[in-house]
């Protein structure tokens, strides 16, 4: 059974789809908001806000006429989009092995269980940079274009006077900046993140929203869903939290402890573990600073930044502020995504409407020339995760000072 359901667009399925499909457990954020039509016309691109239905003084005199003056031919906003390309490490398989079906049951995959794990782990890696934290790349000489990931969208506004002091890149106009959220250590005693801070926040996203009854998905990491979960385990007794237990009758033998929806008086929340949300790149800690690389600033060692499009990490102190020293002080940082603590803390709540992949070229396969030694193939796909709307969404952050 789909997730969410909504009459819109789609693209009509293909090889990219079916990619996305086959692995649903992993791949549940492009499932629920899927690939919505329009191609992309450039790296760069804005795109029209969806706006939501507004109340003004609609009264009018008899006999006054229409002023066509005031009538707008697009909305009051835009949002900037960048593409970003997405290439899988490929594979290969010898001819022989291809010949000898026994070789293959004792020795490995086939040829086409190795495309299909090469097509799904470049969808893998769609899903978690849509997923990530990571701020927009501008196309440019010397760039890799990267797209904002839907945490980067969903950054608070907080005290932000201008839209750049939010994003330096891609302002969002400051109206459509969430201002709900929360960004701290989610379990704190004092000040985590407690059922009464979370509806808090909800209805901060709901007013900025200023429409009906909200209804948002929730996509968070396995520990911020016990976490909820938690909450319907607790009762207050005489002013103190008391655990419940929720079980079945006896003969069941279940102790339930589980809460996938959550609704109070115009919100109502349906939330799925998704551990593939706020993932980071390897060795670059979660809510280090890794900006682009400034050559008016000195690093420190183990001081993180981007350079081209890539992430490094400090290896000896730049003292000096100049040019770019590569090897000299700079450690490439493998590009390769993985969950820790904080993201398991850390979530999303989104409308899926608000959302969608839209794509210049599909997940498509690409052979290696066999020139001996058998044949192979890559996969591709070039792609950007659209925002329409991100103003009444918000997104949990852990950043606790230490990973458990």
């Amino acid at each position: 059974m789909a997730y969410f359901t909504v009459n819109r667009e789609l693209v009509d399925p293909d090889y990219h789809d079916g990619v996305v499909a086959s692995r649903k457990e992993d791949l549940q954020f492009q499932n629920v908001v899927g690939r919505i039509k329009g191609q992309p016309v450039d790296w760069e691109q804005k795109v029209q806000v969806a706006a939501f239905p507004k109340a003004r003084n609609a009264a009018v005199a008899e006999g006054v006429d229409f002023n066509r003056a005031n009538v707008k031919e697009y909305t009051d906003f835009t949002l900037a989009h960048v593409m970003e390309i997405f290439r899988s490490e490929g594979y290969r398989v010898t001819r022989h092995r291809e010949m000898l079906p026994g070789h293959n049951d004792r020795r490995g995959m086939t040829r086409a269980q190795k495309q299909a794990l090469d097509a799904q782990n470049l969808a893998l890696s769609v899903e978690v940079a849509a997923l990530s934290n990571q701020e927009a790349v501008e196309y440019g000489s010397n760039k890799t274009p990267i797209m904002r990931g839907a945490f980067c969208w969903l950054k608070k506004r907080g005290s932000a006077a201008r839209a750049e002091d939010v994003h330096a890149v891609y302002p969002i106009p400051l109206p459509l900046v969430p201002v709900a959220g929360f960004v701290g250590d989610v379990k704190n005693a004092s000040s985590g993140l407690t059922e009464d801070t979370f509806w808090a926040e909800a209805i901060k996203a709901k007013k900025q929203r200023g429409t009906g009854n909200m209804a948002l998905v929730g996509m968070v990491g396995i520990d911020l869903k016990a976490h909820m979960s938690g909450w319907l385990a607790k009762q207050v007794l005489g002013g103190a939290a008391t655990n419940l237990e929720r079980s079945q009758p006896a003969d069941k033998k279940i102790l339930q402890l589980i809460c996938d929806d959550f609704v109070r008086d115009g919100v109502r929340f349906h939330v799925l573990n998704d551990d593939h949300v706020a993932n980071q790149i390897t060795d670059v800690p979660f809510g280090s600073t890794a900006n682009d690389f400034s050559t008016s600033a000195t690093y420190a060692k183990g001081d993180y930044c981007k350079y081209s499009g890539n992430y490094y990490r400090c290896h000896t102190a730049v003292a000096s502020a100049g040019a770019w020293t590569g090897d000299t002080n700079w450690t490439l940082v493998t590009a390769t995504w993985a969950a820790n603590e904080r993201s398991y803390l850390s979530g999303i709540f989104i409308d899926p409407t608000m959302w969608g992949f839209q794509t210049l070229d599909p997940i498509k396969h690409y052979n290696i020339v066999d020139e001996g030694g058998g044949p192979g193939g890559w996969h591709e796909t070039t792609l950007r995760l659209t925002c329409l709307n991100p103003m009444g969404q918000f997104c949990v952050m852990d950043n606790a000072a230490t990973i458990a």
